[in-house]
């Protein structure tokens, strides 16, 4: 590794060592303990530098059993410490090694701790990882001239139409992927529920010609206001059959009901997010990866009603509609701690198919 830094749009410095290419991106942080290849390989991450506030990463290697989907999204990673010893006899390679072989830039040795704070006051924004050679006058001019992508999901989307079969499927399910992850569809799956996965773009006709039980809108990296041809096609679906949002999903519902979404200073990134589920008063403890929120105030004259807040914010984590058939939420319900007796987003699924004429169709 070389000497290399981190340059804020702020201005500010952090020197530290590492390798890979330059990289310009939003800079955010996840306070996240373990699970370091998962955040790595999450979608929504696309296009992100990651600062873990945890010091040691590393420490297990990576393996190919352990995350929800194969391909890795972020430009850079930033952590304290790095780790050359793995711990772990399942693993195959070092994190170093994968980073190096998917392009991602890592910077090592700078103070987490202190790059978090200036996050958590002043907001996320643009940083670059460069050479230490590289004058600070000269990183904000790049950042500066820095026009950052939109419409991210067009990397992500299946390009097709996907069928994923289940063993003796009870249900069948229409996905909208906006970026999902590969744990979705095995949940799903698990349940009893074929899957026909959709490019983001395709129109409520072909939606509700493939005679699907419910459709799900994934997880995805994208502002929801840059995907109105989704919240159109989703407005248009509310009340003809049974809908779930989950992240992404989430909030494009939101938008195709009449609420309004906006961006937070720095998100909700990591595992320990402490949620209360407004129907029964319980607690979570939650891994979250967004940052944007739907406002609470916006939805009075909407269909929708919270189901889950954030405990440190206020913030709403889900919404239902009864009626209409409609639930969603912010949380990864594949990563959660708490009380049993709280139904994850799939089992909610699940009850609105049965509810919707028994959920038959498994074609």
């Amino acid at each position: 590794m070389k000497p290399k830094k981190l340059v804020l749009k702020n201005g500010m410095e952090f020197v530290g060592y590492g390798e890979g290419s330059e990289k310009i991106a939003e800079v955010i942080f996840n306070t996240s303990m373990i699970g370091y290849q998962d955040i790595l390989k999450n979608p929504y991450y696309t296009g992100k530098i990651v600062c873990m506030t945890y010091p040691l990463m590393g420490n297990y290697g990576a393996s190919d059993d352990d995350f929800g989907h194969r391909e890795y999204r972020v430009s850079g990673f930033v952590v304290k410490d790095d780790s050359f010893v793995q711990a772990n006899f399942r693993y195959l390679d070092t994190m170093k090694d994968v980073l190096d072989a998917n392009d991602v830039s890592m910077l090592c040795g700078i103070d987490t701790r202190m790059l978090c704070k200036v996050i958590r006051n002043e907001g996320s924004m643009l940083g670059i990882i460069t050479d230490i050679e590289v004058s600070k006058i000269e990183a904000l001019e790049k950042i500066n001239n820095y026009v950052a992508p939109k419409l991210l999901v067009n990397k992500l989307t299946t390009k097709r139409m996907n069928a994923i079969k289940a063993n003796k499927p009870k249900y069948h399910i229409a996905c909208l992927d906006l970026g999902y992850k590969q744990n979705v569809v095995n949940v799903l799956t698990s349940k009893k529920c074929n899957v026909t996965m959709l490019p983001y773009n395709v129109d409520a006709a072909k939606i509700l010609a493939t005679n699907a039980n419910a459709l799900v809108i994934t997880d995805g990296p994208d502002n929801p206001a840059d995907l109105n041809v989704v919240v159109e096609t989703v407005k248009s679906l509310i009340g003809k059959l049974p809908i779930v949002g989950i992240g992404l999903g989430h909030l494009i519902v939101a938008c195709a009901s009449g609420a309004e979404v906006v961006k937070m200073k720095y998100g909700h990134h990591g595992a320990n997010q402490s949620v209360k589920c407004l129907k029964n008063n319980k607690i979570l403890i939650t891994n979250q990866a967004h940052q944007y929120e739907v406002l609470k105030e916006s939805l009075e004259n909407t269909i929708l009603k919270p189901t889950y807040i954030n405990l440190s914010d206020g913030s709403v984590e889900g919404l239902e509609s009864k009626e209409n058939l409609v639930v969603t939420t912010q949380l990864d319900f594949n990563n959660v701690s708490g009380p049993s007796n709280i139904k994850s987003i799939y089992d909610e699924l699940i009850s609105l198919m049965k509810s919707n004429n028994g959920g038959k169709n498994c074609a």
